[in-house]
């Protein structure tokens, strides 16, 4: 799952991501405070970073500068942190998105335009030694010399479409969108199947991306957001919460807390923390699972009522869903 949170760091830690997106040292420095940082993380790592500026014209939102890893591009990343963007601008009410681009960079001009974007406008010769630029540097064997501006209408389209064009990673129309569509009848003649049992979190992450967009597509929710709270000692980590929020709803995916620090109330301020941030964020209720053999009376004890249960999974045991009623959802 693609969760996308806003930056509050020292910006000059996310340089080699802006040195992605700008080939020009001096032109970077010039803008790098500016607006509002947008990234995603693998734990501690930062996979990407979207920078969404003001321009003079308070109806009109600039998209500085969006880069992903070299290693994780092409997994819903750069279309998460685009969706980001366009959510904000229209937030605050913006009724245009702004983003310039190298008419070099086939591969920039095909990602927003089959976001939604249009072409606007041709500054010539932008790139130059003048504004830092290398001399005589080329993009796929075509000179950096010309800056091409796009423009997104936020207004031509409610925000749920917009924002449904933004996560999209569908290719053209001459191949299939995802595997999905493959899976029904015969195989196509193309088809390479592999049997494989150890997938690589990378490639289940790129899994949880292509299932997170195809929700957003059918739900219009597209503002998942991560939630956790860590307990530290001086032996290490001693506590843990750990879930996220989406569509009006709090999943909690793991509570822990260590052996030599039970029965300390530590897991119940854990719980209530994480409630607590659920409540904040709207959310109308609050979900956790738990086996037989784990918590479930700890769980029912601080409001959680079973709402399904599932036998012999595993085999001699029970596994339960269980909720907590927030608040109704406001529409």
């Amino acid at each position: 799952m693609t969760i996308v949170e806003l930056y509050d760091g020292d910006r000059r830690q996310l340089a080699s991501l802006f040195a992605l997106a700008d080939d020009s040292p001096s032109q970077i420095s010039s803008y790098l405070a500016c607006g509002e940082v947008f990234v995603v993380r693998e734990a501690s790592v930062i996979l990407g970073h979207a920078q969404l500026t003001v321009t003079d014209d308070p109806t009109t939102s600039e998209l500085k500068s969006l880069a992903v890893q070299t290693a994780w591009r092409r997994r819903g990343i750069g279309a998460a942190l685009l969706a980001a963007a366009v959510s904000h601008s229209c937030a605050r009410g913006a009724r245009r998105l702004l983003v310039a681009t190298a008419t070099a960079d086939i591969d920039n001009l095909r990602f927003y335009q089959r976001r939604g974007f249009r072409m606007l406008r041709i500054e010539r010769d932008v790139f130059d030694g003048a504004r830092g630029y290398p001399d005589g540097f080329l993009v796929e064997g075509i000179p950096l010399r010309d800056q091409l501006w796009l423009e997104l209408d936020l207004q031509a389209r409610t925000e749920r479409e917009v924002l449904d064009r933004a996560h999209s990673t569908a290719a053209p129309q001459t191949t299939p969108r995802s595997g999905v569509d493959q899976c029904d009848g015969a195989p196509s003649s193309g088809d390479r199947w592999e049997t494989r049992h150890d997938l690589t979190p990378d490639e289940i992450d790129r899994l949880e991306g292509e299932l997170y967009e195809f929700n957003v597509e059918r739900t219009g929710y597209s503002d998942v957001q991560g939630l956790g709270f860590l307990v530290r000692r001086a032996g290490g980590l001693v506590g843990a919460v750990a879930g996220y929020t989406w569509g009006g709803v709090c999943e909690l995916r793991q509570v822990w807390v260590r052996d030599d620090a039970r029965g300390q109330g530590l897991g119940r301020r854990l719980l209530e923390s994480a409630v607590a941030e659920a409540r904040r964020r709207g959310c109308a209720s609050v979900f956790v699972s738990t086996f037989s053999f784990q918590a479930p009376g700890f769980y029912q004890r601080l409001g959680f009522e079973v709402v399904a249960e599932a036998r012999d999974k595993p085999v001699g045991h029970e596994e339960y869903i269980l909720r907590r009623r927030l608040a109704a959802r406001r529409p």
